[in-house]
């Protein structure tokens, strides 16, 4: 639904001596946190704020001048039951440090609600010289939801898009900011829901612990100044797809480190034959080596669960792991048919215990009870063509290439070395023509891999290894001293 003019009654206080109504306008912003009369907490003096909801920005962090994505979730504790029709969103940014970017992306878990009205106006400080302004930002308006079932968890809202102004090593708050944004004559904004059929009017329901995202400028150059494009729905197919049509692949890309290397980056791909509209995938890792320090996920609007526990004797798959996960509520592609998607980004931390090995395994697998093997939801229909009902089924993995992080006390080598064992042999090129042509996994070492220092892996590279090893061709020298790096 696009947005639409400004459907957000004003905030109304109740006056505690006289009991008349108030309009907002008539007094400050910090005063109008007040309950009506027949409100769960009656009082005229007390504030409608609870610690049962609340409002959560995921952080993000790239170089100055990238598009970052900072997506927004409602959240409910388990207990809390309120019938909300309606949610307003006040957030604030640093002008000097990001700016907003377009629309946002609202999430399909808050479109199949039926709001009557969607509404996103930015605010800047210096927008009103008619009032007194405080804050830049934007005021988001989801109303009236006409389907009212609970919300269990978790409620994705929207992902905005922020550009970073920042210098390397500042970070910055996307915080939700009641009372901070003033557009117009007489607005006043805050984070809330609401019921509309509380005394027939808007009254806001606050929480006391909303949770913001901090934004970091990362050091090196720009590498995504554009904020992704909007997918088109996925495609509905007429009768289900058994699992080999669907044909899932999942495969975690190798890397290189030394003990205690910090944010060592290991990507995660997806690939399915079929369009599809969700995806999740659990990778385990072994905690005794590693752990996740962050996750960028390349989804419109999707998450990342982490977990670093290492809470009994060896390599447990219900400690170290980490969950990416896609909205699974939705009618966007995420993918088209046979492309492989670049799902994720984990980066990790490298433990000096990691010494003792020589590799490690990251294994896409069930974890932790948190989620099962990897899947993707796929759009059908149920079989009754005539009515086309339409329904979303999960579909397992059907190929799974697990990553091996290589552990060396140095992340140098000689060149050729592709598979990265220290040495330069009749290994290497064939780990190479397995990679180009029997659907291997990627050498360890890429950088040695591409032996004629082309910047790409082809097959000359592989050509040229053996006409070193076995023709007396010159070796290749890939800096002064014959050595390159892994990473």
């Amino acid at each position: 639904m696009a947005p639409g003019n400004v459907f957000h009654s004003a905030v109304i206080v109740l006056a505690a001596a006289a009991g008349d109504l108030l309009r907002a306008a008539e007094i400050p912003c910090e005063e109008q946190l007040l309950c009506p009369k027949n409100s769960p907490t009656p009082e005229a003096s007390t504030s409608c704020r609870t610690s049962q909801f609340w409002f959560e920005a995921e952080s993000a962090s790239g170089a100055q001048g990238d598009v970052v994505g900072v997506t927004i979730s409602l959240h409910f504790a388990p207990d809390f039951d309120f019938e909300f029709t309606s949610i307003d969103l006040a957030v604030c940014q640093d002008p000097l440090l990001a700016e907003l970017v377009g629309e946002p992306v609202y999430s399909e878990e808050v479109l199949t609600r039926d709001p009557i009205v969607i509404d996103f106006v930015p605010v800047r400080d210096d927008q009103n010289p008619n009032t007194k302004p405080k804050g830049d930002g934007f005021y988001g308006h989801f109303g009236v939801l006409r389907d009212r079932s609970p919300v269990v968890g978790e409620l994705p809202l929207m992902t905005v898009y922020y550009r970073l102004l920042g210098y390397p090593g500042e970070r910055t708050e996307i915080s939700f900011c009641d009372g901070s944004l003033i557009f117009g004559p007489v607005s006043c904004n805050f984070s809330g829901i609401s019921n509309v059929e509380i005394l027939g009017f808007h009254w806001p329901l606050l929480s006391t612990h909303n949770r913001n995202a901090t934004l970091t400028i990362l050091p090196g150059p720009a590498t995504h100044p554009d904020r992704p494009p909007e997918p088109p729905e996925a495609v509905v197919y007429p009768e289900v797809p058994t699992s080999d049509e669907v044909n899932l692949r999942v495969r975690i890309g190798n890397a290189v480190a030394a003990p205690g290397d910090t944010g060592v980056p290991v990507e995660v791909f997806v690939t399915a034959d079929v369009e599809y509209t969700g995806v999740i995938v659990p990778i385990d890792f072994d905690e005794r080596y590693l752990r996740a320090a962050r996750v960028e996920d390349n989804f419109l609007a999707g998450t990342a669960i982490l977990d670093n526990a290492d809470a009994l004797p060896g390599a447990q798959a219900d400690e170290g792991y980490v969950v990416i996960a896609s909205s699974l509520i939705g009618k966007r592609r995420i993918a088209p048919a046979g492309e492989e998607l670049h799902a994720a980004t984990i980066y990790f931390d490298v433990l000096e215990s990691a010494a003792e090995v020589a590799e490690t395994r990251l294994e896409p697998r069930p974890v932790g009870g948190r989620a099962g093997d990897p899947f993707v939801i796929v759009r059908h229909l149920s079989g009754q063509a005539a009515e086309e009902v339409e329904v979303r089924g999960e579909f397992g993995g059907v190929e799974i290439s697990p990553g091996v992080l290589a552990i060396r006390a140095s992340t140098e080598t000689v060149s050729g070395d592709a598979n990265f064992d220290g040495r330069f042999d009749i290994s290497d090129p064939i780990s190479v023509l397995g990679y180009l042509f029997l659907g291997d996994g990627e050498p360890l070492c890429p950088p040695a891999a591409d032996y004629d220092g082309d910047g790409q892996l082809l097959i000359s590279d592989p050509i040229r290894m053996l006409g070193v090893l076995f023709s007396g061709l010159p070796p290749s020298l890939a800096s002064d001293d014959g050595l390159v790096g892994c990473r």
